[in-house]
């Protein structure tokens, strides 16, 4: 291994150990707040992506209808999102944000 090859390998280790770090501080903050990593990606998608239909979110995580269901309901009581219907269409459901969600 050459010298570059050896200092590229260490800084790349250092940044990755870095961020590793960082994550791991992070999913402990959301876990004492009770927030699964699922909730948390959720709550993410929503924020960036707006008010969404329970089908949006389901296809975003890659989860069953009923898992869709009871992650929102789950989010709903801790008072992170509201569900509303569409005023277009009744049978959709509307996926939106609270201001304790943000």
């Amino acid at each position: 291994m050459s010298r570059y090859d050896a200092a590229l390998f260490t800084e790349t280790m250092h940044i990755f150990l870095s961020l590793y770090r960082h994550l791991r501080r992070y999913s402990r903050q959301m876990q004492e707040r009770g927030l699964s990593g699922r909730q948390v990606a959720a709550l993410r998608y929503l924020l960036e992506a707006g008010p969404r239909t329970i089908g949006q979110l389901r296809d975003y995580l890659y989860i069953g209808d009923s898992s869709t269901s009871e992650l929102v309901a789950s989010m709903e009581q801790a008072g992170y999102v509201t569900r509303t219907r569409s005023e277009e269409d009744n049978r959709v459901v509307l996926v939106a944000l609270t201001p304790a969600g943000r």
